[in-house]
């Protein structure tokens, strides 16, 4: 059996600015996703580990195309209209009729030798030598641009709709599992009011709660987790726990079960990344409501 093969390489979101010229490219909304093939066989796993060709099997059938008997690479599983919520639909509801392709950025193996002793630039050449594209299979289009062309190009794909894009040293190497300025990602983020109706508990001595509880129009919208520090921690206990009580809000089992405080709705501002139906995206703590506007609203 074609075991995982590690865990991906990621990207820290900071706000530095880098001299000369990097690799850059745009960040996709999509599952994050290893394909590796081996002995005949062809198996994709998610970023934790688990094999998901069957979710995707047009892409496990489309991996032939590739140019090695023995390969792994990593990429992004993307919905054909770039939208996260086609691709949620598909790799979580089972509807699938969504089209998706499966864009690759990196190669860690190739005809069954490890590249590990490359820098990126030496691993994309290899990665294009590797990729013909196809409907189903591409090769991620990257530039090299310094910090400025960087900012404006990412303008430009917020302006597209998109998420934002990845800025990578070209002389970097793999580590798997490391989260550091090798590579970044710059993100469009949207602002949202929203209330604050609990804060669940933490299992870290050092941490007060684990996370603030949001609700919107008296549904559950999710958990934000950060965008706090010590002092606004405590700002945050202090505020739940003067105006702890019922709010009515039905909460999932999950939620429910690590609840530490409830408390009745009070305003904040959020940041996040998306919004479905449902639910929002990686939200992040931007502080209570406290300007007059909002000290009548409940």
């Amino acid at each position: 059996m074609i075991q995982y093969p590690c865990k991906p390489m990621k990207c820290k979101r900071t706000e530095i600015i880098w001299p000369g010229k990097r690799i850059v490219e745009i960040k996709k909304d999509g599952d994050r996703t290893f394909a590796v093939k081996q002995n005949d066989q062809y198996v994709l796993y998610s970023s934790a580990g688990n094999d998901v060709s069957m979710k995707y099997p047009e892409i496990t059938r489309a991996l032939k195309h590739l140019n090695s008997d023995d390969f792994i690479v990593d990429g992004e599983i993307v919905a054909v209209d770039e939208s996260w919520n086609s691709l949620h639909k598909r790799s979580d509801e089972g509807i699938s009729n969504s089209s998706v392709y499966f864009s690759i950025f990196d190669v860690l193996r190739v005809e069954g030798l490890s590249l590990s002793n490359l820098v990126l630039s030496e691993r994309k050449q290899v990665l294009s030598e590797l990729v013909d594209d196809t409907p189903q299979i591409q090769n991620m289009p990257f530039e090299m641009m310094n910090y400025r062309e960087s900012m404006q190009f990412f303008s430009s794909v917020v302006d597209r709709g998109l998420e934002g894009i990845v800025v990578k040293q070209p002389d970097s190497m793999y580590q798997p599992g490391a989260r550091n300025e090798s590579w970044i990602k710059v993100k469009r983020s949207d602002n949202m009011d929203c209330q604050v109706i609990g804060l669940t508990k933490s299992d870290k001595e050092n941490r007060l709660f684990a996370a603030v509880v949001l609700a919107s129009n008296g549904f559950y919208l999710g958990k934000a987790g950060t965008g706090f520090d010590e002092v606004e921690s405590n700002n945050i206990v202090t505020k739940v726990t003067m105006n702890s009580g019922f709010n009515g809000v039905i909460l999932p089992n999950d939620v429910q079960k690590e609840l530490m405080i409830s408390c009745r709705p009070l305003w904040c501002r959020i940041k996040f990344q998306e919004k479905t139906e449902k639910s929002i995206r990686h939200p992040v703590w931007n502080g209570f409501r406290n300007d007059p506007s909002f000290k009548e609203k409940t």
